[in-house]
């Protein structure tokens, strides 16, 4: 039976979130409304390239992260600059434009941490780890001979010049392309590979400068090898890592029937961890992204004919995994899945961007809260897709000083870099029925 539609209900609010019990808390401003309140603080694609349209087509924004009170944006920029890292500048602490931004990954000849664009093609992963701030950079996925495999620096300024590598490239193996989503566990700093040759692999190191690979490539799967190709994601939830996985599914050819993996392990010490797969999607599922933890519950995100699906978990085990959305959240199939860095947990709520390339991307928020005795929960929909420029399709989060902040991809005109200077409510889910919606 075709779902309803009824007219969508729009309600203008400034809500003021609770310090008293949150990690983070927001200062609302007054008189500001939903069509207006995420500001850009940046020019776009911090003005590389300007004016030169077809440079930001497939150029993305990338990891973002707060390292010594500063804000760091990993940037895949026009072939011709390669990987370029952002910061806030010292001592600013709500940057409002462009002058308060400052690039530190390329060095005095302009090329990224003193490489070729074709090696560190973009930034793929930033982490903290013992003092240090390590960057992850990907090759330029052309196919071309002339890439070692991924490679990964770090430095304890985040300065210009100040940057070291620290593995050797592609962990010694040139199909390892990226390296991605770093991630500290039982002391180990860990990422997943992308090889499309021998299968995902994990790498970890102690010291940040010896690395072990910590998996089975392509975590031991023997059909349709390599099946299980790239560790997207990775989160530790109830003392245990786990990575979200691409699997091939019955057509290596097309990625249509790819399918989202997750496995996980409760020990990443030793020679041989043992992995065990806790989650299989459909055919189309793509790969897992683990959003985080709210209240209990792991929560992740897939893709679906329908649109996004976001499930959860109380224990992670591969039994039971609920759906907690209307599949594209509201019914909207163009609301299709999420990406780098696309979740935050403030105040007792989940952050999810939400990625839409036909309206804008969608910021949407829960409670973790059941509706009406299903297994729905309360989803709210924060400002007009795109924050009022329909080609910012893709959005990482973070929250940096007590604000959100958002590193947009935008192919038309350029990365952006939006804040928001309240939190307004701009539509309201529905769950029994279908909206059409942004």
């Amino acid at each position: 039976m075709p779902k309803k539609s009824i007219p969508l209900y729009l309600t203008l609010f400034s809500m003021l979130l609770a310090s008293t019990r949150s990690v983070y808390s927001f200062s609302p401003s007054s008189g500001v409304t939903g069509a207006n309140n995420w500001t850009q603080v940046n020019d776009s694609a911090f003005g590389l390239g300007v004016g030169d349209y077809e440079r930001f087509s497939g150029e993305e924004a990338k990891e973002l992260l707060v390292y010594d009170n500063q804000l760091y944006l990993g940037m895949e920029a026009d072939n011709s600059f390669g990987a370029r890292l952002w910061r806030s500048r010292d001592g600013v602490s709500t940057p409002a434009s462009q002058s308060d931004w400052e690039e530190v990954s390329a060095d005095n000849g302009g090329l990224p941490f003193g490489g070729s664009v074709t090696q560190n093609d973009h930034i793929d992963s930033l982490a903290e780890f013992n003092n240090y701030l390590y960057v992850s950079t990907g090759n330029r996925g052309d196919g071309g001979n002339d890439t070692e495999g991924t490679l990964l620096y770090r430095s304890a300024t985040g300065d210009s010049a100040s940057w070291v590598q620290v593995n050797n490239a592609g962990f010694g193996d040139t199909h390892n392309e990226n390296f991605k989503d770093m991630i500290v566990f039982q002391g180990w700093l860990c990422g997943g590979t992308w090889n499309q040759t021998d299968g995902a692999e994990v790498w970890c190191s102690q010291d940040g400068t010896n690395w072990m690979q910590k998996n089975t490539s392509g975590f031991g799967s023997t059909v349709n090898i390599p099946a299980n190709f790239i560790a997207l994601h990775s989160f530790v939830f109830q003392n245990k890592l786990y990575f979200g996985v691409e699997n091939y599914g019955a057509d290596e050819q097309h990625n249509q029937n790819d399918v989202a993996k997750i496995f996980r392990t409760s020990d990443i010490n030793g020679s041989s961890p043992v992995w065990e797969e806790v989650y299989s999607g459909m055919a189309g599922s793509l790969n897992a992204d683990l959003l985080g933890e709210l209240n209990g519950y792991l929560y992740i995100a897939t893709s679906s004919p329908e649109g996004i699906i976001i499930l959860r978990s109380l224990n992670g085990d591969d039994d039971p995994w609920t759906q907690v959305n209307l599949s594209g959240m509201n019914g909207n199939p163009n609301n299709t899945h999420t990406y780098n860095d696309s979740s935050v947990v403030i105040d007792d709520h989940l952050y999810v961007a939400v990625n839409n390339s036909v309206n804008g991307f969608g910021v949407w928020r829960t409670t973790g809260n059941l509706l009406d005795g299903n297994n729905l929960i309360d989803w709210e929909q924060f400002g007009p897709g795109g924050w009022s420029d329909s080609h910012n399709i893709y959005a990482g989060l973070v929250v940096f000083n007590d604000l959100l902040y958002a590193w947009t991809t935008n192919y038309q005109n350029g990365q952006q870099v939006r804040r928001a200077d309240s939190l307004v409510l701009f539509h309201i889910y529905l769950p029994q029925v279908s909206q059409n919606a942004d």
